[in-house]
């Protein structure tokens, strides 16, 4: 029988005095694949919210309200060997990237699967471009589409009477929108083109053995 010191000594060697006394569980280490995969996919996340929130090619912005760039989530499960990560996000940001594709002859956008089907907006589309008005104060644009005077001829009425009061310059916006269409804003695209390269090289340092990784992106694609 070993000595009673060399038996605690080998106690305290084997580690399981550790946690005596701790009422908080250490957190779990993460391997290296592990961590590369969770930095890079919260990158990539940042990377999304930071291009929604900015503007699209055409310089306007992608989402005034801050709603989409709110609702972008991620998670990941790993079993075994398996990593397997999702990013989600609000139903309308397919079409917001994407774009709608306009019902004139004057549509600027033919690469959208989404497509506008009657020209008189809607209630709820000129609500929310009417919303967007109010959140950014902007009544100082009086300047209507062009086109938009054939439509209040018929009530004779003035048209920079109409479009200095704010539901009248949300319709001709909503109104112009739906003949031109909305054109792309790319940000998913975007958001993958500027981390993925790096992620890919990272990964590829970190890999001590074979992993399998499953990442669900289509939403982005």
């Amino acid at each position: 029988m070993a000595p009673e010191r060399q038996r605690q000594q080998d106690l305290i060697n084997s580690g399981a005095l550790n946690n005596i006394g701790s009422t908080r569980q250490a957190e779990p280490e993460l391997d290296n694949v592990e961590e590369v995969f969770k930095t890079y996919m919260g990158k990539l996340v940042q990377r999304l919210v930071e291009r929604i929130d900015g503007a699209g090619p055409d310089g306007k912005e992608i989402s005034a309200s801050g709603r989409l760039s709110e609702s972008v989530k991620f998670k990941y499960t790993v079993k075994g060997q398996q990593y397997t990560g999702e990013i989600s996000m609000a139903d309308y940001a397919d079409w917001r990237d994407k774009g709608v594709r306009g019902i004139s002859a004057g549509n600027k956008n033919t690469t959208s699967p989404y497509s506008f089907k009657f020209v008189p907006p809607s209630a709820n589309h000129v609500a929310a471009i009417e919303q967007w008005i109010k959140d950014k104060n902007d009544l100082s644009v009086v300047e209507a589409p062009k086109g938009l005077d054939r439509i209040v001829k018929k009530h004779n009425t003035r048209l920079n009477d109409i479009v200095k009061q704010r539901h009248s310059l949300a319709f001709a916006m909503a109104y112009s929108s739906k003949q031109k269409g909305i054109m792309p804003a790319n940000f998913k695209k975007g958001a993958l083109d500027d981390i993925m390269p790096e992620f890919t090289q990272e990964m590829a340092k970190a890999l001590a053995k074979d992993v399998t990784i499953t990442l669900n992106l289509s939403n982005l694609l």
